[in-house]
């Protein structure tokens, strides 16, 4: 409710500045789905199917000074089999940027979501929630950004981040903390970027956890599409009741633009990890995304590998080893009739905590047809998957789902 309550304060604190140019949009979408197995169990797979009814609306202001999106999705799930599991989810985004002076902006951001769903909706938190119990996401994020130069700026932003559970073996946990990032190009070859953060976890009965980061860059660039980067991070992780580490993270990359239709960029190297006691461990660090765009498709592969941190989500595994995979293709089939095909492949091992080993796939596609200018339907199918070490974190899931979806913009 706090949540809410200051996301109306904010909204309407917004509407002076972005009332004379509001675009609303507004949709309504109906979905009868089917999911094989609605609790993602390892063994006792539980189906049904279930009727969604989604209302959504939304505000957009684009001016010379200013940018505003703001949107609101209610949903409403009703089960045809196990009734119980029936619950209302709420989702709003927030996105605005105010230019102060020809230097100075102000720019706010916060997402808010609740849900009954296993897993989160955010593709990035891949733990599982065993129960079909309410909970809620916020993360905020509100800064200042002071142009120095043309591409030199310096930003100083405050972000908190709050995860509500009902589920008693989930705990609810708050981070916050500032980041200040100083961006500067010295000519137009050499740049530099420095940047430090403080974060602070706090959770009902565990001792909280404090982060300290610091990040160093040296960018070149040798023309106006190719750009090469090396950066240096360093982590000072600090438990009260578990041993704490410092992690050291090295990478070299580049990123080519071939021309508006076609760009690549990557990188490498490797993160040392070293505890305050027993033995330090290293790893590969790499990322690589491309994106093709022909004349009636659009290819984007991305991938990524190296130490991730996990302490605000249902499992809380902590300092893990990960690699990762994504593909999705966009294909208008005609002006009408558009294709959907995605992929993606997920690797975590855990290395500070008790050891879990995951493998998680996803897999799916969908054509959509619209029917009138306002009005699209589409069918959608996904199978997703996951192996692990602990066989209770397992499951196989297969969804498939036909909606119609109705949207319609006013000024």
């Amino acid at each position: 409710m706090r949540t809410l309550v200051l996301f109306s304060f904010f909204l309407f604190a917004c509407v002076p500045f972005v009332s004379a140019e509001l675009r609303y949009v507004s949709g309504i979408e109906l979905v009868n789905s089917y999911d094989s197995n609605i609790y993602l169990s390892p063994d006792n797979e539980k189906e049904d199917y279930r009727n969604i009814l989604n209302i959504n609306l939304g505000a957009i202001s684009e001016t010379s000074v200013q940018n505003f999106n703001a949107s609101y999705h209610l949903n409403f799930n009703k089960f045809w089999r196990y009734r119980t599991n029936d619950y209302i989810g709420h989702a709003f985004d927030i996105n605005f940027l105010r230019h102060i002076s020809r230097k100075l902006s102000f720019n706010f951001s916060d997402t808010y979501y609740l849900s009954e769903e296993p897993l989160e909706q955010d593709p990035e938190i891949t733990a599982l929630r065993r129960q079909r119990n309410r909970y809620a996401r916020n993360r905020a994020e509100i800064g200042i950004d002071y142009k120095l130069g043309r591409e030199s700026y310096l930003s100083l932003s405050y972000l908190d981040s709050r995860l509500q559970n009902r589920a008693s073996d989930v705990e609810d946990s708050v981070e916050y903390g500032p980041i200040i990032t100083l961006k500067y190009w010295i000519n137009t070859k050499h740049g530099v970027e420095l940047g430090y953060s403080w974060n602070r976890i706090e959770y009902e009965e565990t001792a909280p956890l404090k982060r300290d980061t610091l990040i160093t860059a040296y960018n070149y660039r040798f023309s106006p599409h190719t750009l090469g980067f090396i950066n240096y991070n360093l982590e000072f992780f600090h438990a009260y009741d578990e041993r704490d580490y410092n992690n050291h993270t090295i990478t070299v990359g580049m990123e080519h633009a071939f021309s508006p239709r076609w760009s690549v960029g990557g990188s490498v190297g490797e993160f040392f990890w070293d505890p305050e006691y027993g033995d330090s461990k290293s790893g590969f660090v790499y990322e690589l995304h491309v994106t093709r765009n022909f004349a009636n498709s659009t290819i984007t592969a991305s991938g990524s590998g190296g130490s991730r941190e996990e302490y605000t989500d249902a499992e809380s595994r902590g300092f893990t080893k990960y690699n990762s995979l994504t593909l999705v293709l966009l294909h208008n089939l005609t002006a009408r009739t558009k294709l959907t095909l995605q992929g993606s492949y997920h690797h975590d091992k855990t290395l500070n905590r008790q050891f879990q080993r995951d493998d998680i796939w996803n897999f799916g596609g969908g054509i959509s047809y619209r029917l009138f200018r306002w009005l699209t339907c589409s069918f959608d199918v996904e199978q997703r998957e996951r192996n692990s070490s602990d066989p209770d974190k397992e499951y196989s899931d297969f969804i498939a789902m036909i909606s119609f979806k109705g949207n319609y913009e006013w000024r």
